[in-house]
Parts: structure tokens; sequence; C-alpha cells
């Protein structure tokens, strides 16, 4: 079985008004209609506030990880 990864920006579901759930939903809707026998998985990235934190856990010393 063939396996799929699609990486999602974080910034193109969290835009400046914040969590874009509608458009999880229809992306979900969409991946569920290709109607594909391979594994699918989908990595989302945290965009900006993760950045943000990161940075800060760095100013003091830790790691993002």
């Amino acid at each position: 079985m063939r396996k799929i990864v699609i990486s999602l920006g974080g910034s193109i579901i969290v835009g400046e008004r914040g969590l874009d759930a509608e458009y999880v939903k229809k992306f979900a809707q969409l991946l569920l209609k290709l109607n594909n026998p391979a594994r699918l998985a989908v990595v989302v990235g945290g965009g900006r506030p993760a950045r943000d934190y990161a940075n800060a856990v760095r100013g003091v010393g830790g790691t993002e990880f």
C-alpha cells in the first residue's frame, strides 16, 4: 500500500483572525473524496504562534524540542 504525506502550513489554516475551521472541514472533505487506497497522513505546522513560542523558549536557554 502506498503512503502519502501532505504537509500543510500552519499559516494556511490560522490566519490573522484565528483558526479557519471551515477551511479545515472543507480540506478534510476533499481528502475523503479522493477515494485513494493509499495510507494518508496530514502534517500541519504550527505557523507563526509556534515560531513565537519557540523563539521565547530559546530566549531563556531552552529548545523548541
